[in-house]
């Protein structure tokens, strides 16, 4: 608390991700026909039996090394009822958001941050609420699953979103 209806928060966040020791049989991981990790064949499937592939020391996927967040929030009293605002704001390091145990290469999620806000206001038995999501609009991934070849499947993070909301108890 800040005083004066004012409040803080944030969080830090700080991993370091990496595969210990990961010792897989190449038929069952995407290694290429030519059975060699690392090389151009790469996404296909080996099918010589006894071979291995040990992903120790690769980052691991989805962990980025430091995540942040700030946020302030501020009540006061307005007429009846209270008058609540609030902002926030994220930011993410880039990571592999499909590790490099995937087709030997990986692929990176950029950097991004994310900024939200709301305005409300309660009286008696009501509550209306403004609010706004990822206000700059960042394009970023939440998933991704490559699909060995020229496929594969993305799921984007939400887009600029704007929402009016109105309660009432009974």
């Amino acid at each position: 608390e800040l005083g004066n209806g004012f409040s803080i928060m944030g969080m830090f966040a700080n991993q370091e991700g990496t595969v210990t020791n990961s010792v897989q049989d190449g038929t069952l991981v995407p290694i290429g026909p030519d059975c060699t990790y690392g090389t151009a064949d790469d996404g296909g499937w080996c099918t010589t039996e006894g071979i291995t592939v040990n992903f120790g020391g690769l980052p691991n996927g989805r962990t980025p090394e430091n995540t942040w967040s700030v946020g302030l929030l501020h009540e006061t009293q307005i007429g009846n009822g209270e008058l609540i605002t609030f902002i926030s704001h994220k930011q993410m390091d880039e990571f592999y958001i499909v590790d490099k145990a995937v087709g030997g290469t990986g692929v990176i999620e950029p950097k991004y941050d994310l900024t939200d806000m709301s305005i409300s206001y309660r009286w008696d038995n009501h509550s209306v609420t403004f609010s706004g999501k990822n206000l700059g609009d960042t394009v970023y991934h939440e998933q991704t699953l490559q699909l060995f070849g020229a496929g594969g499947f993305q799921g984007w993070g939400p887009p600029q979103t704007w929402a009016l909301e109105w309660q009432t108890e009974f």
